[in-house]
C-alpha cells in the first residue's frame, strides 16, 4: 500500500480487483452508514472469471476457507465459495458473466427489513423478483442495475 492506500494487481486474470485500507474512525457513528434500503453489509459477491482457480488460491492465502456448494447466483448453481471474514466470494465460471470481459456478476447484501427493500424498489419503479421461500430474498436483475445482479437477503 502506497499513498493512496490501495492496492492492485497486476496479474492480467486479477486485474479487476484492488484492495483498500479500512478507514475507520472513532468517531462513526451507524447513522452515518444508514441507508435507505436498509442495507448493513455485503454478503457476497458474485464473481464469474476465466482465473476463478487463481482467485480462490489468492483468497485462500489471504486467509479465507473455500468450499464447493450450492449456491443461488442468481438461481441455483454449484460453486466455489470463499468466506472472507464476514461475507463470501463466489465464484462461477465465466459462462455466468452477464457482460462478456466483466467478471463481476452480481453483489449479495444484507438488509435489516425487506419489507423496506421492497417498498424502495417499487418507489424508484424497479422490477425485481422476490422470492419467499428460504432464504427470503429480493433479486433485481442485471438490465436495472448497470450490469450486475443485485440479491437482498
Amino acid at each position: 500500500m502506497g499513498d493512496s492506500d490501495v492496492t492492485e494487481l497486476r496479474q492480467p486474470g486479477l486485474a479487476y480487483l484492488f484492495f483498500v485500507r479500512g478507514n475507520r474512525s472513532p468517531t462513526d457513528r451507524p447513522e452515518h452508514f444508514a441507508h435507505r434500503n436498509g442495507a448493513t453489509a455485503l454478503r457476497a459477491v458474485w464473481i464469474a472469471a476465466e482465473a476463478g482457480a487463481e482467485l480462490e488460491r489468492l483468497l485462500v492465502r489471504l486467509g479465507g476457507s473455500s468450499v464447493l456448494r450450492a449456491v443461488l447466483a442468481p438461481d441455483s448453481v454449484s460453486a466455489t465459495v470463499v468466506a472472507v471474514d464476514r461475507s463470501e466470494v463466489v465464484i462461477l465460471p465465466v459462462s455466468h458473466q452477464v457482460v462478456a470481459g466483466r467478471p463481476i456478476i452480481g453483489a449479495s447484501l444484507r438488509v435489516t427489513d425487506m419489507d423496506v427493500v421492497s417498498r424502495q424498489l417499487s418507489a424508484a419503479g424497479i422490477a425485481a423478483r422476490f422470492e419467499i421461500r428460504a432464504p427470503r430474498r429480493i433479486v433485481v436483475p442485471p438490465h436495472a442495475t448497470r450490469g450486475i445482479w443485485l440479491e437482498f437477503r
